[in-house]
C-alpha cells in the first residue's frame, strides 16, 4: 500500500494488488480510458473556447473601423490593427484599378525601412493572382518565392486581398513579425477578420466622401 500511494504521488492513474484479477484488471483499463478520453475532449473544448474568444476579440475590434467616416482616419486605423494583431512590423494597402489591372500603392504603417517603402505587388504566377482574386492569402519567403496560403513553413510576410460585395478592392502587405517568426494560419485568419471590416469600411467612407462632395456642389 505505501509503494501504491508513493506511485500514486509520482503521477499513476491507479494500481492493482497482486496477484492481479483479470475482471479488475479489464474494469481498471475501461476506466483509464475513459478518463483519458473526457480529458481530451475537455481540452478540445477548452481550445476552441480560447480560439473562438480570441476570433470575437478580434472581430470586434474590426468593427471599430465601421463606426469611421474618414478616409485617412479608417486606413491609418486599419493599418495599425493589422500590424498589432498579426504582430508585424508594418502593413501596407494597395488600391485596385480595374481600368489598367493594377495595384496602386495607398498608404503604409509601421516600422519604416526605404527598402520595404513600396512592396511589390506582381505575382510569381497566373494561379496565386487568381487565388488571391478568389480571397485567398499569398505567402512570401525571406527570398521573395511566393507560395499558396496554408503553405508548409508560413511566409515571412505575406498578401491578403479587400473584398468588398464580392470583388477585390485591393490588398494589403502584413510585414514581417517583429520576433522575426514565420506568418501562420493563425496569423493570416486574424487578418482575414480584420480586412474584412476595413473593406467595408474603406467603401463606406468612400461613398460618404462623395455624397459630401455632392451636398457640397
Amino acid at each position: 500500500l505505501r509503494k501504491a500511494v508513493e506511485a500514486l504521488k509520482h503521477g499513476a492513474s491507479d494500481y492493482l494488488t497482486k496477484p492481479v484479477d483479470g475482471e479488475e484488471l479489464l474494469l481498471l483499463l475501461r476506466t483509464l480510458i475513459e478518463r483519458q478520453t473526457l480529458s481530451q475532449e475537455h481540452s478540445r473544448l477548452v481550445g476552441e473556447n480560447v480560439l473562438f474568444a480570441e476570433q470575437l476579440r478580434v472581430q470586434r475590434r474590426g468593427l471599430e473601423l465601421l463606426a469611421m467616416l474618414d478616409t485617412d482616419r479608417v486606413i491609418d486605423h486599419f493599418l495599425d490593427l493589422l500590424a498589432a494583431e498579426t504582430g508585424a512590423a508594418w502593413a501596407a494597402l494597395f488600391f485596385y484599378r480595374e481600368d489598367d489591372d493594377a495595384f496602386v500603392f495607398g498608404a503604409r504603417r509601421g516600422i519604416h525601412d526605404v527598402r520595404l517603402e513600396r512592396p511589390e505587388t506582381g505575382f510569381a504566377t497566373a494561379a496565386l493572382r487568381e487565388q488571391l482574386f478568389r480571397g485567398r492569402a499569398v505567402l512570401e519567403d525571406r527570398d521573395g518565392g511566393q507560395h499558396p496560403e496554408g503553405a508548409a513553413g508560413g511566409g515571412h510576410r505575406f498578401r491578403l486581398p479587400l473584398l468588398a460585395r464580392g470583388k477585390v478592392r485591393g490588398l494589403v502587405v502584413v510585414g514581417p513579425r517583429r520576433d522575426d517568426a514565420p506568418h501562420r494560419e493563425h496569423q493570416v485568419a486574424v487578418a482575414r477578420a480584420i480586412a474584412e471590416s476595413g473593406a467595408i469600411a474603406l467603401e463606406n467612407a468612400r461613398s460618404y466622401a462623395l455624397e459630401a462632395a455632392r451636398d457640397v456642389l
